[in-house]
């Protein structure tokens, strides 16, 4: 897979392992309303995609969400928590549907429901093998 990355967070990758990483982009690039005040190149990074696994694209409303003393969202943490916790197969990754609807939970559970910048979410699974 391909990516270019204009300012979001990094996708979250959960392989059918269990793990959970960051696809960080290899240079930092400014968001695309930014562009037009300077010449940058934005890095197309490269990533091997697992048969199973489940990428997830989020804004950063949901890693600038605080909980009531100030502390922010950390989805990658949280991610790495809630999997062990979601129903799925042994060497799976749960549905995407069930893995939005638990980040969405714990992202409203984490600032008391109390969001404060649009929050959009992608989950996109990987056929298997």
């Amino acid at each position: 897979m391909s990516i270019v990355n204009h300012g979001h967070p990094a996708p979250l990758l959960h392989c059918p392992d269990g793990r959970v990483t960051a696809l960080e982009p290899s240079r930092e690039a400014p968001p695309l309303g930014l562009t037009a005040l300077g010449r940058w190149h934005a890095p197309v990074d490269r990533f091997e995609l697992p048969p199973g696994a489940t990428l997830v694209f989020l804004t950063d409303g949901l890693t600038e969400a605080r909980d009531p003393s100030g502390v922010f969202y950390d989805p990658l943490a949280r991610l790495s928590h809630l999997m062990h916790h979601l129903p799925h197969a042994a060497g799976e990754s749960p549905a995407p549907a069930v893995l939005l609807d638990a980040l969405i939970h714990d992202v409203s559970r984490h600032s008391g429901g109390r969001a404060h910048d649009d929050q959009a979410l992608l989950a996109l699974r990987c056929p298997g093998s």
